[in-house]
């Protein structure tokens, strides 16, 4: 007795080990695959999210870019028509007239200065040159040489009872008894109406001699001559002795931003327009733009957050020299976080200064990065590009569609914000994951104990039915899968007699339906040791088309009916090429198509943009040879047989459910209507447009369930589709 149980648990001995090595493996499998399912998922999504986040922050940075862009142009042509307008207001010839009259008289009799007057004005340019030093500027030799210029500089700069920036408020002058103190007197309130916009910071008249003869906010550049004088290489100068006069009738130029040094060396923006009497040019008038005008639409009055550019975003234009023509928004908000980011900058530290120093960034801060290099030149710049503090940037740059102005405008974000979605996004990934996977582990190991049970008895019956014995019988395992397993184990067994005597019939059956669609030949090749039938078993989304109009039109005769009928179908099987679809017959007025042929997919989206797309050719062609062609078709998708028919033909037949249907629907379709089973239509409905179709029966009487394909979403229809029960005239 001890020895028959011995003997048994040693021969159970290698299959329970079998059964917990099993287990074990099973539980292995159900983790491994729980974690890579989260791992493959997990990546999945975090990539499309990224993708998604990034093209959707970029689209919006594009939209901002253009927004601003558009803004910035339409404020530039709107200062340039105001200055324009301006040019032509009767106070404008008025005033150069007058005030140039009245200044050809300034330096004689009365109208001198005394020697301590004089040398007021020289001690008063000493003080200037001090700040323009501190700018990092050369200082030039400013004291004018003209009489005239220092008279007027004494009674309307150091003579002025108001502080520098309201000297505009003197409108009689206490200390000037000559004729351009009644001139001023008559024009300058007139003038400063004209000049009382936010976005102008002064107003000056120049006569056709190049002499500033007058001046709103009263500088030291009043009474100069941009032509022989110390800002004759001023951009100022430049633009109106050398561009109004080439400039056409009633348009104004630009000078770009400089550091002017009558506005103490602060960046300045001139407009000035040609001032015309009776056709003459008489001079220009010229109006400075103020900073905060530019500003005003680069940070939409700082309501940065509001126009959705986040915590990071900013607008800002550079110009040609790679140095900013608008303020930083960063430099805005924290000056000195700025000025910490610019010291880790490879930057000269002179610029922090002068930062500092004026209160902006313009024509300080460099800005020569890849995305302001590429926009310079012309490109349209989309992506990554550190900024000019060195932060990593989502950016957006072009060029500003000015004729005048070399700017480009920039719209940017910082990457980290740009990104913070994402991040929070996998941080709760990683959270689930770390729940998820000790949860699917445990179960695993439960799971695994449970389901290995029945696995011994089911494996040695298989294995005696593997072996030919065919009266094996499975004990009852349970109402479960397993059980079931056990059961058609059971009814397998019972089956396999009947089925090998039914193998020969159903072999034979296979050969009968091959020949009634294949030749003879092909069907002995394939039924012979070299092929089997499985081998031309597929899947596809056959197209059946019927075209109409060819043939029995007045006027055309057979040949050339056959002629448009060959070119048609040479016309289609183009369209075919292009999508990689087989054709499977042809001929003038019936054409079948299948596509996904020898893939496992059966393609059902390309073989709708085919149909759209032959719908679309059938009518140019038509139109092109002057008939009206009508079209029918049916889809549909499935399992086919298809195979060559010829050994040296590229003509294929193709039978089988998907195949008979496509043509049936092609046959009740309406006149431009492209008809799609109702499987393929539920593959289709993602990316197409399908519409309901009612009442459609065979030709045996029998209901059709079907739906109409009419195009892409958002996309015009190329075929004209119509609904059931719509009739063609």
């Amino acid at each position: 007795m001890s020895e028959v149980t011995s003997s048994a648990a040693g021969s159970d001995a290698p299959e329970l080990r079998q059964r917990r090595s099993l287990r074990r493996s099973l539980t292995y499998t159900l983790t491994a695959v729980a974690l890579l399912s989260v791992l493959l998922l997990g990546a999945l999504n975090y990539w499309q999210a990224r993708d998604l986040i990034t093209s959707t922050v970029k689209a919006a940075l594009v939209d901002q870019q253009i927004t601003r862009s558009q803004a910035v142009e339409s404020g530039l042509d709107r200062l340039r028509n105001e200055v324009s307008l301006r040019a032509a207001a009767p106070a404008m010839v008025d005033g150069i007239e007058e005030f140039g009259e009245a200044l050809q008289g300034l330096g004689a009799g009365s109208a001198v200065l005394t020697e301590e007057q004089e040398a007021e004005v020289v001690d008063a340019y000493a003080q200037v040159d001090s700040a323009i030093e501190e700018a990092g500027l050369d200082a030039p030799d400013l004291v004018p040489a003209s009489a005239a210029a220092r008279y007027l500089q004494y009674h309307y700069i150091l003579q002025n009872p108001n502080p520098p920036d309201e000297r505009d408020a003197l409108v009689v002058s206490e200390t000037d008894g000559s004729a351009y103190a009644e001139v001023h007197a008559a024009l300058h309130p007139q003038l400063v109406r004209l000049a009382a916009s936010p976005a102008i910071a002064n107003l000056l008249l120049v006569d056709r001699s190049g002499t500033i003869v007058y001046s709103t906010d009263k500088r030291i550049d009043l009474g100069t001559n941009l032509v022989t004088g110390p800002y004759r290489d001023s951009a100022l100068a430049n633009a109106v002795v050398r561009q109004v006069p080439a400039a056409p009738v009633g348009e104004a130029v630009y000078a770009d931003y400089e550091r002017y040094l009558p506005a103490a060396a602060e960046p300045a923006l001139f407009v000035a327009a040609a001032v015309r009497s009776e056709a003459t040019t008489i001079g220009a008038v010229v109006v400075q733009i103020t900073l905060e005008g530019l500003d005003a639409i680069t940070t939409s009055n700082r309501e940065w957050e509001a126009t959705g550019l986040g915590e990071t975003g900013e607008a800002y234009v550079v110009g040609s020299d790679s140095l900013m023509r608008s303020t930083s928004r960063l430099w805005l908000e924290d000056p000195q976080a700025y000025l910490a980011d610019l010291a880790e900058t490879d930057v000269d530290p002179e610029v922090a200064r002068l930062i500092e120093l004026f209160d902006s960034t313009v024509l300080v801060q460099p800005a020569d990065t890849p995305a302001v290099a590429a926009a310079l030149d012309g490109d349209l710049f989309v992506g990554r590009s550190e900024n000019y503090l060195g932060h990593n940037t989502l950016t957006v740059a072009s060029r500003v569609n000015d004729r005048q102005l070399d700017w480009v405008l920039v719209a940017s974000l910082d990457v980290g914000e740009a990104t913070g979605p994402l991040r929070s996004y996998t941080l709760r990934l990683l959270l689930v994951a770390a729940v998820l996977i000790p949860v699917v582990a445990i179960l695993a190991a439960i799971l695994s104990a449970r389901m290995t049970r029945p696995v011994a008895p089911i494996v040695a019956a298989a294995a005696d039915v593997a072996g030919g014995e065919l009266t094996v019988e499975l004990p009852d395992l349970g109402r479960n899968e397993f059980g079931d397993v056990a059961r058609r184990l059971n009814t397998l067994t019972s089956d396999l007699r009947e089925r090998e005597a039914a193998l020969e019939a159903e072999e034979r059956g296979i050969t009968t339906l091959l020949l009634s669609a294949l030749p003879p030949r092909l069907v002995q090749r394939l039924r012979g040791e070299t092929g089997q039938v499985g081998e031309l078993l597929d899947t596809a989304t056959i197209v059946a088309i019927s075209v109409e109009g060819l043939v029995n039109e007045t006027g055309i005769d057979a040949d050339s009916a056959l002629e448009f009928g060959v070119r048609l179908s040479r016309e289609l099987e183009l369209v075919a090429d292009d999508l990689g679809i087989e054709r499977v017959r042809s001929s003038s007025g019936e054409h079948v198509f299948a596509a996904g042929l020898a893939t496992p997919d059966p393609a059902s989206s390309m073989a709708a943009e085919f149909a759209v797309r032959v719908a679309g050719r059938i009518e140019s062609y038509g139109e092109q040879i002057g008939l009206e062609l009508t079209y029918q078709m049916g889809m549909c998708g499935g399992e086919v047989v298809a195979a060559v028919l010829e050994a040296d033909q590229l003509t294929y037949g193709v039978i089988g459910d998907a195949m008979r249907n496509a043509v049936a629907l092609q046959s009740v379709a309406r006149p431009g209507q492209i008809l799609v089973c109702e499987e393929t239509a539920v593959a289709l409905e993602r990316d197409w447009t399908l519409s309901s179709v009612s009442g459609l029966v065979d030709l045996r009487g029998e209901p059709v369930n079907a739906r109409a394909l009419a195009g892409q979403p958002g996309q015009p229809a190329t075929a004209t589709v119509y609904e059931a029960g719509a009739a063609k005239e």
